[in-house]
C-alpha cells in the first residue's frame, strides 16, 4: 500500500478524535481505573491478565462500549506491568512472560537493589508499549483497509490457520490440545442452533436452551482454578524481599534505554504475528539480548539489561496483538481472546471493518493505550514500595475477595444462579486440567472463535450453493488451509522428535 500526505493526515485526524473521545471525564476516568486495578492485580501473585480480565468483564457489561473496552485494555495493559513485582520480590512470575525477569530481578532484590529492578521494569515497560502503540496507529488501518477485500472463505481459513496455531503452541502434547479444543467446541453447540432454531445438546433440560455463558466459564478455568491450585498446593509462603535502593542512577538507565528499544521491536514483530505471544517475545528479548551483549557474565545475576529486554518485548507483544485483533479479529492468547469476547458482547465485532463500522470505540481505544501507557509508568514508577507492600496481604484474605467478585460477576451476566454453578464446575475442570496438564487454551479460544467461525463457513457454503470447493479455489483461503496443514505438520513432527530425544537421554 502507498502512502501519501493525505494517508497520515487521516491517521492524525482519527487519532485526535480518539482523544477528545478519550478525554470524556468518566471515560478518562475509566483509562486511570484500568491501569490501576491492572497493577494491582499484575502486583498479587497467583494473579494474570486473563484471569483479571475473565473477573471484570461481567461487571462491564453494564457500561457503554467504549468506557468499558478502556477499562479492559488498561487492565490488560497493567497487568503485564504489575507482574514484574512478585518476580522481583517473590522470584514468583505472576504470569509467564515476566519468567525471564526473575532471573536477574531476583538477583539484584536479594542484594538490596529491588527497587532499581523495578523501576527499570517500568521505564522498559513504557518503551516498548509506546513503540507497539505507534506501530498500532498506523500500521493497523492500513491492513484493515486490506483486510476488507477478505471474504468469508479466506476469513474462515485465516481463523483456521490462527486456531491451529495456538494448538501448535499449546503444551507438550498435540493431542491434548485437541480434545480441549472439541470440548470448547462442544460447550459452543449448546443450546439454540442460530440457523435452524432447534434445542442442541440440552439433553432436555430448559435451562441448557440459553446455552453455555464464556464469562462463567472464563472465570472458572482461570479464577476459580488458580485459587484451588493456590490452596492445595500451598503456594504463597515464599521469602519476601525489602525494597531497599529505590531509584537506580541515570547512568543506570541510559544503560538501558538500547536493549528497551530492541525488545520493543522484537516485542511488537512477534505480537503482530496471529498467535504471537507476550511470553515468546519475552524469551525471545532477553536472549537476543545476552547474545548481542560483549560482556554476558552478569547475565542470570543482576544483569539490568536483560530485564529491560524482556520487560520491553512483553509489553510490546500486548500492544502488537492488537493488530490482528482490530484487523482480522483474531486473538494472540486466551487475554486478547477476553478482550474480542468483550467487543462482540458490546456489538463490536473486529475484523476488516472495524475501523470503518466502529470508528469512534477503535481510535478511542487506540488514543487510551498512548494515555495508559503514561498513567502506568506514573503509577509504577513513584510508587514501586506501595505496590510492593500489597504483596504482604494474606492469600486467604485475597482469595476470599476474588471468590466474592467472581461469584457476584458470574451471577450478573444472566442474574441466573445457573451461570455460578457453571463457573464453580468449570472451576473444577481447570484445577483438573492443570493437575494433568491438558492446556485451557485451546478450549478457551475455540469457545470464543467458534461463534464467529461457524457463520463464515455457512456464509462461504452459500456463497457457492454448498459447494465446500470454495474453499480450494480461491488463493488466498487456499494459502491459509495450506499454512494450518504445515503448522500441523510441523509441531507433530517437532513433538515426536523430542520423544526421540527424550527416550535416547533415558537409556
Amino acid at each position: 500500500m502507498k502512502w501519501d500526505n493525505d494517508d497520515v493526515m487521516d491517521i492524525f485526524n482519527n487519532l485526535l478524535s480518539g482523544f477528545e473521545t478519550l478525554f470524556a471525564p468518566f471515560t478518562l476516568l475509566m483509562c486511570a481505573l484500568g491501569g490501576l486495578l491492572g497493577t494491582l492485580i499484575g502486583v498479587l501473585p497467583g494473579l494474570g491478565a486473563t484471569s483479571a480480565l475473565a473477573i471484570l468483564l461481567p461487571l462491564t457489561t453494564q457500561m457503554n462500549a467504549i468506557d468499558s473496552i478502556i477499562l479492559l485494555c488498561g487492565v490488560f495493559m497493567g497487568t503485564f506491568y504489575g507482574s514484574s513485582t512478585t518476580s522481583i520480590l517473590l522470584n514468583t512470575p505472576g504470569q509467564p512472560a515476566s519468567v525471564p525477569v526473575t532471573r536477574d530481578g531476583y538477583s539484584l532484590a536479594r542484594i538490596g537493589k529491588a527497587g532499581t529492578a523495578l523501576v527499570i521494569c517500568g521505564v522498559a515497560s513504557f518503551i516498548g508499549g509506546t513503540m507497539a502503540i505507534i506501530v498500532l496507529t498506523f500500521f493497523a488501518p492500513a491492513l484493515a483497509q486490506v483486510a476488507i477485500h477478505v471474504g468469508p472463505p479466506e476469513y474462515f481459513a485465516i481463523l483456521v490457520a490462527a486456531l491451529m496455531l495456538v494448538l501448535s503452541l499449546a503444551g507438550k502434547s498435540m493431542s491434548k490440545a485437541f480434545i480441549t479444543a472439541l470440548v470448547g467446541f462442544v460447550i459452543y453447540l449448546i443450546g439454540m442452533d442460530p440457523v435452524s432454531g432447534l434445542p442442541r445438546l440440552t439433553f432436555g433440560f430448559d435451562f441448557l436452551l440459553g446455552g453455555i455463558n464464556f464469562i462463567p466459564v472464563l472465570i472458572g478455568l482461570y479464577a476459580i482454578s488458580e485459587i484451588l491450585i493456590n490452596f492445595t498446593d500451598n503456594r504463597g509462603g515464599v521469602l519476601y524481599q525489602k525494597v531497599g535502593k529505590l531509584y537506580p542512577t541515570w547512568k543506570e538507565l541510559r544503560r538501558i534505554v538500547l536493549p528497551a528499544t530492541r525488545g520493543g521491536l522484537i516485542g511488537t514483530g512477534i505480537g503482530v504475528v496471529p498467535g504471537g505471544s507476550a511470553a515468546a517475545a519475552a524469551f525471545v528479548g532477553y536472549e537476543v539480548e545476552q547474545r548481542v551483549a560483549k560482556d554476558k557474565s552478569m547475565f542470570g545475576k543482576g544483569e539490568t539489561r536483560g530485564i529491560a529486554s524482556s520487560e520491553s518485548a512483553n509489553n510490546a507483544a500486548t500492544g502488537g496483538a492488537m493488530i490482528p485483533l482490530f484487523t482480522l479479529g483474531i486473538p494472540a492468547d486466551p487475554a486478547i481472546a477476553v478482550l474480542l469476547g468483550a467487543l462482540i458482547i458490546q456489538g463490536a465485532t473486529p475484523g476488516p471493518t472495524f475501523f470503518s463500522d466502529h470508528s469512534e470505540l477503535a481510535w478511542g481505544i487506540i488514543a487510551s493505550l498512548y494515555v495508559a501507557n503514561v498513567i502506568l509508568l506514573i503509577l509504577n514508577v513513584p510508587l514501586v514500595g506501595m505496590w510492593a507492600s500489597i504483596i504482604k496481604v494474606p492469600y486467604p484474605v485475597l482469595a476470599s475477595i476474588v471468590l466474592v467478585v467472581c461469584t457476584i460477576g458470574s451471577y450478573a451476566v444472566r442474574n441466573s444462579m445457573i451461570d455460578v454453578i457453571s463457573m464453580l464446575i468449570f472451576g473444577v475442570l481447570g484445577y483438573a486440567m492443570r493437575k494433568i496438564e491438558f492446556p485451557m487454551e485451546p478450549l478457551v479460544l475455540t469457545l470464543i472463535l467458534a461463534p464467529i467461525i461457524n457463520p463464515a463457513f455457512i456464509q462461504s457454503l452459500a456463497m457457492s450453493n454448498g459447494d465446500p470447493s470454495i474453499f480450494v479455489t480461491r488463493p488466498f483461503a487456499l494459502l491459509f488451509f495450506v499454512i494450518a496443514a504445515a503448522l500441523l505438520f510441523f509441531s507433530l513432527r517437532s513433538r515426536k522428535r523430542q520423544r526421540l530425544v527424550s527416550q535416547i537421554e533415558e537409556h
